[in-house]
């Protein structure tokens, strides 16, 4: 991974240096131009012959410009696709890597906003600043260099007033990256409803409440979003129109005060010509300097808002213990768990399950069934709920051990876009005999036939052993299932359970099932009986 975000970064510095060197030598061959032409107007005001070797500097001027403009744009465009990449890569694995809490505090919209809005701006932005920043630095430093050897009068008068108009801007600017870090605030809030509709329409559907949750979505756009949306419109509109005024009368004027110079015998009439060409050409590089002031309040904004979600956080060491001992003895001590505003769910819970030992959950819903896998997993801790493997406490063991001895089978499948043995896999390597084992012991040898490359076209119950199927392959000393048989028919029921049981004893697998059913009793040596509190 370390390699591969190294050379990225590569690319993206070797695309910004080609860029910015095409960038300037299309500068170079411009203002080249522009005093090739100067100078042949003012050789023919003198009544000179045109010279055939002005004729072929012209074009090879022009053909200098085609070429470079073409590469210098090619880079710029590549430019923020490859910095998105970066980026995407980067905070895709930061957030593969956040513990459960994070994913309990930040739902799945708001994680989507942040990916298609602030990072994906942010990275494209990062990526082209500095090129643009170094570009219309240097074009602008040209342009007035150029200008003052022209007539250093007229371009002290003309920057003068180009001075006030950024005075002008750079408050504005400010104004306007305050008010985009607000705009994708909004749109956060916008893209959790509309999550919210998309998650729940059948339920809203099935209560004919179409018109109550658009109305609510519609609500917090029109006074949400969009009063913020008029304001950076304003905003934006005073920004361009200072300019979009300097860009129409700055050549005008300096070409009337030129006229003026010639009348006064300072200037020639090739000067004028060029002075109107410069500083039609000196426009864009006053406006994209000033428009890097705003990116450069906006990218500090959107940088805030993903270091807010990102914090960083020491890891969990494996430093105490040995990470490949095995699972002797799972101990479960509750004196009380709540939520946070309500009641104690579970309390004065107390047991213990022995390594072979198959353990069934049962219960009444609401009893704490799936809260209690919850803190055996990780994904909850309360200070009066300890869960302890081998005697060390589980809230000091990292992910990476959890991941190689307790795996859990959620009751609602979890499968991907891809082909049904690569959902077992995960692409990690296992021989072919350990795939046809799995697949026996989970009764799916006619589901692989019949759904080799079609994952999306399995039943409930087919998912379902797919995903016990894809715990079951890592062989893991503890693994709990919620509901496993909760969507198979009799028959399969009858045939998965005895190689469920088969396959747990020859891999020294301890399962802790939770279930309703009581076929599930045969399998299991004990029962933790939870009532509701």
């Amino acid at each position: 991974m370390a390699g591969g975000k190294n050379t990225m970064n590569s690319m993206v510095k070797q695309t910004q240096r080609r860029t910015l060197f095409f960038f300037l030598l299309d500068m170079a061959c411009l203002y080249g131009f522009i005093a090739a032409i100067q100078s042949l107007i003012d050789r023919l005001s003198q009544g000179l012959a045109f010279s055939p070797s002005c004729f072929w500097v012209l074009l090879g001027l022009l053909a200098g410009m085609v070429v470079c403009g073409f590469c210098s744009q090619y880079g710029f465009h590549m430019l923020p696709v490859l910095g998105k990449k970066e980026a995407l890569e980067r905070y895709e694995r930061r957030l593969m890597a956040e513990d459960h809490s994070f994913f309990e505090t930040h739902s799945t919209a708001f994680c989507l906003s942040l990916f298609q809005n602030e990072i994906s701006l942010l990275a494209q932005q990062k990526v082209t600043f500095p090129v643009v920043f170094l570009y219309q630095s240097f074009s602008l430093i040209a342009g007035a260099a150029f200008l003052f050897f022209n007539e250093w009068r007229l371009a002290l008068f003309l920057f003068g007033l180009i001075g006030a108009c950024f005075f002008l801007t750079h408050v504005l600017s400010k104004k306007i990256a305050g008010h985009t870090r607000l705009v994708l605030d909004e749109k956060n809030k916008l893209f959790q409803i509309l999550h919210e509709n998309i998650e729940a329409h059948r339920v809203i559907r099935f209560l004919n409440k179409e018109a109550f949750f658009s109305a609510r979505f519609c609500h917090t756009l029109e006074y949400g979003l969009v009063p913020i949306e008029k304001i950076q419109a304003l905003l934006n509109a005073q920004y361009v129109t200072i300019y979009s005024i300097l860009s129409r009368a700055l050549p005008l004027l300096g070409a009337g005060i030129g006229l003026v110079f010639v009348a006064l015998g300072w200037m020639g009439i090739g000067k004028i010509v060029s002075t109107y060409a410069l500083m039609s050409l000196i426009q864009e590089p006053i406006m994209q300097l000033a428009e890097i002031r705003t990116q450069k309040h906006t990218m500090a904004a959107l940088q805030a808002t993903i270091d807010t979600v990102f914090v960083s956080k020491p890891r969990k060491s494996d430093q105490s213990y040995d990470f490949n001992d095995p699972i002797q003895k799972l101990d479960v001590q509750i004196e009380q768990f709540a939520y946070p505003g309500s009641p104690a769910i579970l309390s004065g819970l107390s047991f213990s399950i022995e390594a072979g030992r198959h353990t069934k959950l049962a219960g009444p819903s609401g009893a704490g069934k799936s809260t209690l896998i919850a803190l055996i997993m990780g994904v909850l801790q309360g200070k009066d709920a300890r869960v302890c493997f081998n005697g060390v406490d589980g809230s000091s063991l990292s992910p990476a051990w959890r991941s190689r001895h307790v795996l859990l089978v959620d009751q609602k499948p979890k499968w991907f876009a891809v082909s049904m043995l690569d959902n077992i896999t995960l692409g990690d390597s296992f021989s072919k005999a350990q795939i046809d084992e799995v697949i026996h012991a989970c009764v799916l040898e006619d589901v692989l036939k019949e759904h080799s490359n079609a994952i999306h076209e399995l039943s409930q119950g087919q998912a379902q052993r797919v995903s016990i199927a894809r715990m079951l392959l890592r062989q893991p000393d503890v693994l709990i299932l919620d509901e496993p048989i909760s969507a198979l028919d009799e028959r399969t029921v009858a045939l998965f359970l005895p190689r469920l049981k088969a396959y747990a004893q020859q891999h020294s697998i301890t399962l802790l099932i939770s279930s309703h059913n009581e076929a599930v009793d045969a399998l299991c040596a004990q029962t933790i009986a939870l009532k509701k509190a």
